[in-house]
């Protein structure tokens, strides 16, 4: 009973997650026009300023995001 009630609180905080990096991911695709979403990042050939990214993070979600390689 206990071990059946610890995977579903797991399985609802993985799904609020996923649900929160989707929101991130889709604000820094925002901000490139070849952007390719890969797990809880994205790849675009173009090189921005990470503080870019950051400040489209918290415009769009207002989560303070930092953004690194």
């Amino acid at each position: 009973m206990i071990a059946q009630a610890l995977r579903d609180k797991a399985s609802v905080f993985f799904f609020i997650r996923t649900y929160f990096e989707k929101q991130i991911r889709d604000a820094m695709l925002s901000v490139v026009n070849d952007g390719i979403p890969v797990h809880d990042a994205i790849y675009s050939k173009r090189q921005l300023p990470f503080v870019q990214l950051e400040q489209a993070v918290l415009d769009v979600t207002e989560f303070e995001v930092k953004v690194g390689n």
